[in-house]
């Protein structure tokens, strides 16, 4: 969901720079628009461009949540993100701030860059092209220091030429506040706007053994993105 993996600097942003970069290279030689991808991959669009409706489903050991928001741009900052029902029901002032104090958080505090010595290419077959990634621990704020503990993968399918989804797995056991997590797996599916050539956050599914307790449970957070609207 959006707040457990943020705004994070767009993937190709580094290896667009450098002409010798196998990645690179690759893209070009099955016409994948690099500069695009560069541009469009991440979470969410939450830089002004587009409002969109967003439903997040929490399984924490069985126990399930359901929260229907929106984001809408034209807001003040800090009121962007608003929860609109809690499990089916009016939320709660509890619940629209801790709501608020997950989503509604500053640009500078949630961005991250890219390890520039970390591309490379994990499998190239007739179907997709799979490209490796890791985080730059520097350049995290203490809040999101368990990117650096998370693997990414890009999967672009050469018959559509469109990136389709974004998979992260943790390399080491990690810490997302307030769990303890020995596994943890995040898929991102995209959908591509032909009309305005970017691609779009169509869910993101997260699965995680997190430690509560002393105790180890199944995490599970699932988030819909739909009605994009651009502003």
């Amino acid at each position: 969901m959006k707040k457990l993996i943020f705004c994070i600097t767009l993937f190709l942003s580094v290896a667009a720079t450098a002409q010798d970069n196998a990645v690179l290279d690759k893209l070009k030689e099955f016409n994948f628009p690099a500069e695009l991808l560069a541009k469009s991959i991440g979470g969410a669009d939450t830089d002004g461009d587009h409002s969109f409706n967003l439903t997040t489903t929490a399984d924490i050991d069985a126990e399930i949540i359901v929260e229907e928001a929106k984001y809408d741009p034209t807001q003040k900052k800090g009121e962007q993100w608003i929860l609109l029902s809690y499990n089916g029901k009016d939320p709660s002032k509890k619940e629209i701030k801790q709501f608020k104090k997950d989503h509604n958080m500053k640009e500078e505090e949630i961005k991250a860059k890219i390890d520039d010595s970390s591309w490379d290419i994990e499998s190239d077959n007739n179907d997709y092209l799979v490209v490796n990634f890791r985080y730059d621990s520097s350049t995290l704020k203490w809040r999101y220091k368990y990117l650096a503990d998370i693997k990414g993968k890009a999967f672009l399918n050469k018959t559509t030429k469109q990136l389709e989804k974004v998979e992260y797995v943790n390399v080491k056991p990690t810490k997302i506040k307030p769990f303890n997590v020995d596994k943890y797996s995040l898929v991102v599916d995209y959908i591509f706007n032909e009309t305005e050539k970017v691609y779009q956050v169509e869910k993101e599914e997260i699965n995680m053994n997190a430690k509560m307790l002393g105790q180890t449970v199944p995490v599970k957070f699932t988030s819909e993105y739909s009605n994009y609207k651009k502003i």
